[in-house]
């Protein structure tokens, strides 16, 4: 195969490529232009709202196995008698 004959068959490919790399650049400025509107504040407070509801959490875990520890005796109290 001569060098003319594969130039010829890489143009279509080259030109897809070409336009692929148009619409990722597109594509990217668009994303910047988001990043630039969303404040770094917002994903901060995100991060320590949950935090917060990971602690809350545990303290209702904490709670329920006092609640059970409570009955329990509770019950163990009416029926040991």
């Amino acid at each position: 195969m001569k060098r003319h004959d594969v130039e010829a068959q890489d143009g279509p490919v080259i030109a897809k490529l070409a336009a692929i790399e148009t619409k990722l650049e597109t594509a990217l400025a668009e994303l910047s232009i988001i990043r630039e509107q969303v404040p770094a504040k917002i994903v901060e407070h995100t991060e320590r709202i949950t935090v917060l509801e990971r602690g809350l959490r545990g303290m209702q875990w904490v709670a329920g196995v006092f609640a059970v520890a409570i009955i329990g005796a509770f019950i163990g109290h009416i029926f040991g008698r």
